[in-house]
């Protein structure tokens, strides 16, 4: 990356990596973290420092305050949040700017209506949804239970189980018809839909055309009536119609809780779907948006260019073939 790197906006998270580890927010861990982070990529900085999870055991001023220093020392260039809450969000902010708040959001999980897109906006903060597209529900390319192959960690999903994944794909079918109306793949009037709403979306593949025909949702622009579609199509995902809400599991054991200020859940479904899939995060350079494989010696990183966090729109991206150490 070395020779290209005044081409990338390079973020990566550090703290949890799907766990809640105590001492994670620590202001030594901190300064740990980035330093082997930045040893492991051979660079001098980064451009977004995420906290992957917000460490319950440290107050979130004091990791916040230790991450500033980072910038400082001039080893990260802007701060990132993930999975915060708003008042943590305001709390962090307070302490230094907040460039990004990474959170999932699509079609099926809608969550972040519920405050989180009110307070980024309020405060300038962008806001960038994972898994738009619904952890590839909203792809286009699932039709059923066995294009979730053995081993795949969805398989221990709710949404991907029983009478739900059945619900799930029979929305997704209306998406797909909703697209061929308006010439589009699923995948890309969802992302759409996605950035309507949000700053930015990092949808994930390791296939270069999928990333290609992903990354064209940005130049999409949606009518009234194609927005009021899809809000009725998914209403049910909406914080609005929560209490009839099916296409996330109905059952109350696995139901999201509803967070109060400062309050954290460690069994949230992001986490527990962590857990089961047993991911360590790894050192995975996050270029904000995921990697796509080309073939078996090399691989396609999509690049962000410098003016992210100034478009509004999808980032503009182009894909930089990397050596695979």
């Amino acid at each position: 990356m070395a020779p290209r790197r005044d081409q990338l906006v390079l973020a990566t998270k550090f703290g949890g990596n799907g766990e809640l580890v105590p001492g994670m927010g620590r202001p030594e861990y901190v300064r740990a973290a980035i330093d082997d982070s930045l040893s492991r990529l051979g660079l001098d900085y980064v451009d977004l420092y995420y906290l992957h999870r917000v460490d319950p055991s440290t107050p979130i001023e004091e990791t916040v305050g230790a991450m500033a220093d980072l910038i400082d020392a001039g080893k990260v260039r802007h701060l990132g949040l993930s999975e915060a809450s708003s008042h943590t969000v305001r709390r962090a902010h307070a302490v230094h700017p907040i460039a990004a708040l990474q959170t999932e959001y699509s079609l099926l999980t809608r969550d972040p209506e519920e405050g989180i897109l009110q307070t980024c906006d309020e405060l300038g903060i962008a806001f960038v949804a994972y898994s738009p597209l619904g952890r590839g529900l909203l792809g286009g390319g699932l039709r059923g239970a066995g294009d979730v192959h053995q081993g795949d960690w969805r398989r221990g999903n709710p949404r991907f189980q029983g009478d739900n994944l059945d619900r799930n794909l029979n929305l997704t079918e209306s998406l797909r018809q909703l697209a061929d109306t308006e010439g589009l793949q699923p995948a890309q009037l969802a992302l759409a839909w996605v950035l309507n709403r949000a700053t930015h979306a990092i949808p994930g593949t390791r296939n270069a055309e999928r990333a290609r025909i992903n990354s064209a949702a940005g130049s999409v622009e949606l009518d009234a009536d194609t927005i009021a579609a899809l809000d009725a199509l998914f209403h049910l995902a909406s914080p609005a119609h929560r209490a009839a809400r099916t296409t996330w599991p109905p059952s109350s054991k696995t139901r999201r809780p509803r967070s109060r200020p400062g309050q954290r859940h460690a069994a949230t479904p992001a986490r527990v779907e962590a857990r089961r899939r047993g991911s360590t995060g790894g050192e995975l350079v996050r270029t904000v948006v995921a990697a796509a494989g080309l073939d078996t010696s090399r691989i396609a990183r999509m690049a962000v260019e410098p003016q992210w966090l100034h478009d509004p729109r999808m980032l503009r991206i182009r894909m930089v073939p990397v050596a695979r150490a």
